[in-house]
């Protein structure tokens, strides 16, 4: 796990929590996807992106829709 990405999450617990809840292979979907991201634009804008939906938040990610942080 990029340690950007594990900062960010330490820094909000609902997405913490929603984290560890999602099953191993979406959490390696994710981590595949974001370690491959190289621009800083581009991480500041999909780890925003994670984060909202792992906080719960219904929306479109990764070719999904997210309820509930799942």
């Amino acid at each position: 796990m990029p340690k950007w990405f594990k900062q960010a999450l330490a820094g909000n617990p609902r997405a913490k929590k929603n984290w560890i809840a999602l099953v191993p292979s979406r959490k390696k979907e994710i981590l595949r996807y974001i370690s491959s991201l190289n621009l800083p634009d581009s991480r500041a804008r999909n780890l925003a992106k994670t984060l909202h939906v792992l906080s719960g938040e219904t929306d479109r990610f990764m070719a999904r829709a997210w309820k509930n942080g799942s």
